[in-house]
């Protein structure tokens, strides 16, 4: 299989984001946050979805919220690959509740989601299913290697065992030999025994015995029911005479409430006249119930802040006159120092134009200049004169044929040679003393110009210059400084003042709210506030009082015609109130229980009749149940020996398998060692140990470094990955090298590379020593830069 492309549209915080790949090395390299993790998890979430597995109901795993957009509902994307020479779209949406995945030919462009295998449970499309052939748990922990991520947990220890021996028993894995155990597991589970209550040989064992029990109650329920008529019918003229007492209590009871109902609506009326009492003086000071306590604490603050922000002016205005007296005692000459920096600039170009000149004199250059002159002037005379001897010379000998003097005469050439080349290098000479002559002209007129008559009493004013425009621009730059603090002072005490007409909104806003004028008056008012909160109290106790006393005359039963008429002086002189209170409500109490038992009892009756009427149907069902018992008995046992036989044939395939992956595991383990280590065991749980050639002891992960121990994980992830899914599967690295040292990246980029040939791998990293050891090797890949 081949990643060809990664299209996101919304996955965490990428959006619009798209990914070419190639086959071999792809180096996707990018700083921490740039969302490489994002794209790792989108290629997983693409394959095996975000739903946890073997459940039935749709639990999200912790990645669903953590990479969905916090804005618009686009959460998805597309991923194309090539699987087996054809080209495939996964088209997927993550957003919860329309989950939806879409596999499309991408050279027809036709949906071939029902043509696909999606996993064991149609509820999670699995695509990895189809395009890898393995499982999400064995994707997530064989094929997507991060840093210490290769220890792997019991479960899938069975599961990737379970594949080996399945591929090497079958040929295919897909024929599950743990399906099958499951499957008899499952079989014999509910079928299950007297102990379990909800299988059903449980339920058999417990219904047999349910009714052999009940059987033998059965000829008790006479003798049961015969018992109960008798108790009932004495319970019954025991509540006539209680009923007959109850009515007399009763009675008495009307004429003790009519009592208890006069008193208490006394009490009411006093509590009343009380309330309105206190109500009168709540009203005279009712004004000051909405004053804040609080705000009177931050009156003071406000007005110790007023007065602080006022000396804090007062202050600024002292500091501001302090400065402006010290401004207005340095005094700025513009046109003087305009006149300096004429002076200065002119004395910076004398400077230039006496080193030009070579610091000589008007009269020397002018009598070199004449010397030259002369010179060259007398050269060319006897150049004239050479060149005519030379031409009428040169023509007699050639005619006498004299070629003796015709030689020695050509010494006047050379001579004349010699000569024309001095006079150019003279021209040239006198242009340079002209060019340095009007150099001292120039400098000469700057002397002048400035009411000078000698160089050195200009240069004398040029020095002078310099120090007096200093002196006035460190007065200039002090007038700055002066104007700059006043002006700071000036803003900070605008600040000041609106800070101060703040706080003076604040207090009078506070005051105004509180329907005081200062804080004096504020404080007495606080104190008629904690008096007027009192008297509320005790009103509302009051009020408590009275609604209790009503609740209580509501309570007391409904007076007859008769207890109304009657009052405390026409009951009995030894008449005992308390015991009449506590016989009836004694009485109330036994009547109840007696109801209930009579009920109770009517009850037991009504089903000791109804069960008499059950003994024939109670013995059929006794004998079916038997009957199905001993039937589940026999499958359970050919159960038990079915998943014998094939755990024995498992433990065999599982002893062939397990050299093949040693063999892998070996050979990785000693490319990334540089041959330090060159054997590897792998147990039944997939834990790995390495063996020390020099002592023949195999040596745990505990005592290994923590970078061979990594070399370790990664050997196994390939071994693994050799014996468990196609070559041309993709593998995905993570930042799983940040341990390792140089050496021990090269070695490790030298497997990775060999493993490129056949594979395309997917390397996410953070840092640049991978593409520089990878460039070193002299090793091509496809990078690819995230911002």
């Amino acid at each position: 299989m081949l990643i060809r492309e990664i299209d996101i549209r919304a996955f965490g915080k990428l959006r619009d984001k798209r990914i070419s790949l190639e086959e071999g090395l792809n180096v996707i390299y990018g700083l921490n946050e740039s969302g490489k993790t994002t794209i790792h998890s989108f290629i997983g979430g693409m394959l095996y979805g975000f739903l946890k597995p073997g459940v039935k109901s749709a639990i999200y795993n912790p990645e669903h919220s953590k990479y969905t957009p916090w804005v618009g509902e686009a959460y998805g994307g597309r991923l194309t690959l090539i699987k087996d020479g054809v080209g495939y779209i996964i088209d997927r949406s993550f957003v919860k509740g329309r989950e939806m995945t879409r596999i499309i030919d991408e050279a027809t462009g036709e949906d071939v989601t029902s043509q696909m295998r999606l996993g064991p449970s149609g509820r999670i499309a699995q695509p990895g299913y189809q395009f890898i052939g393995v499982s999400s748990s064995i994707f997530y922990n064989t094929i997507y290697v991060g840093q210490r991520a290769i220890d792997t947990d019991s479960r899938l220890s069975e599961e990737i065992r379970e594949k080996m021996i399945n591929a090497a028993a079958t040929g295919h894995d897909s024929i599950s030999v743990e399906k099958a155990l499951k499957l008899l597991d499952r079989k014999s589970a509910d079928i299950g025994t007297n102990r379990t209550s909800r299988t059903w040989f449980g339920q058999l064992s417990r219904r047999l015995a349910d009714i052999e029990e009940r059987l033998n109650e059965l000829n008790e329920i006479k003798n049961r029911y015969d018992s109960a008529s008798i108790q009932r019918q004495e319970l019954s003229t025991m509540l006539d005479h209680k009923v007959d007492r109850y009515n007399y209590l009763i009675s008495l009871a009307d004429q003790i409430n009519a009592i208890r109902r006069r008193d208490k609506r006394a009490k009411i009326d006093s509590i009343a006249r009380d309330i309105k009492e206190l109500e009168l003086k709540c009203l005279d000071i009712e004004s000051y119930s909405v004053l804040v306590e609080d705000d009177l604490e931050e009156c003071y603050r406000l007005e110790s802040d007023i007065r602080l922000s006022k000396d804090r002016i007062s202050g600024f205005d002292e500091q501001w006159g302090t400065l402006q007296d010290q401004l207005l005692r340095l005094f700025d000459n513009k046109e003087r120092t305009e006149e300096l920096k004429q002076i200065i600039e002119d004395g910076h170009k004398a400077e230039r134009l006496e080193s030009s000149a070579g610091y000589a004199t008007r009269e020397a250059v002018e009598y070199e200049v004449k010397s030259i002159e002369v010179k060259k002037r007398n050269i060319s005379i006897f150049l004239t004169v050479a060149a005519c001897i030379y031409i009428i010379g040169s023509g007699v000998l050639l005619q006498t044929r004299n070629f003796s003097l015709l030689l020695f005469i050509q010494l006047f050439l050379i001579v004349g040679l010699l000569l024309y080349f001095s006079t150019k290098k003279s021209a040239k000479s006198i242009a340079e003393l002209r060019e340095k002559l009007q150099y001292i002209v120039d400098l000469e007129a700057i002397v002048s110009e400035n009411g000078k008559s000698t160089l050195k009493d200009f240069w004398q004013e040029f020095e002078s210059a310099k120090l007096e425009i200093s002196s006035l621009e460190l007065n200039r730059l002090r007038r700055m400084e002066l104007e700059e603090s006043m002006l700071a002072i000036e803003e900070r005490r605008k600040q000041e003042l609106t800070e101060l007409s703040m706080l003076e909104k604040q207090l009078a806003g506070i005051l105004r709210d509180n329907r005081v004028s200062d804080t004096l008056e504020f404080k007495t008012g606080l104190r008629n506030k904690a008096l007027h909160s009192k008297l509320k109290a005790e009103i509302s106790n009051k009020q408590i009082q009275l609604k209790g006393l009503e609740g209580e005359i509501a309570l007391l039963p409904k007076e007859s015609e008769e207890a109304t008429s009657l009052d405390n002086e026409k009951l009995p002189l030894d008449f005992d109130e308390e015991g009449v209170l506590k016989e009836l409500s004694e009485l109330d109490e036994e009547l109840k229980n007696l109801r209930m038992a009579i009920k109770e009892l009517d009850g037991r009756i009504i089903a000791y009749e109804e069960s008499l009427g059950d003994k024939i149907e109670m013995e059929e069902e006794r004998d079916l149940c038997m009957q199905k018992l001993s039937e589940l008995e026999i499958e359970k046992k050919a159960i038990d020996l079915a998943t014998s036989k094939i755990k024995s044939i498992s433990a065999e395939m599982h002893r062939d398998f397990a050299p093949v992956l040693n063999k892998e595991v070996s050979e990785a383990i000693r490319i990334l060692t540089a041959g330090t280590y060159n054997t590897a065991k792998i147990d039944k749980m997939l834990s790995a140990r390495v063996m020390d050639d020099s002592t023949g002891r195999l040596l745990n992960l505990d005592d290994l470094s923590g970078g061979t121990a990594d070399q370790l994980y990664l050997a196994l992830r390939i071994g693994m990955l050799k014996s468990l899914v196609p070559r041309n599967t993709p593998l995905f690295f993570d930042e799983c090298f940040q341990q390792y040292d140089s050496k021990r990246l090269e070695a490790s980029l030298s497997l990775i590379i060999e493993e490129a040939r056949e594979r395309q791998i997917l390397l996410f990293t953070s840092h640049e020593r991978e593409m520089y050891l990878l460039d070193k090797l002299g090793k091509s890949y496809n990078l690819i830069e995230l911002n």
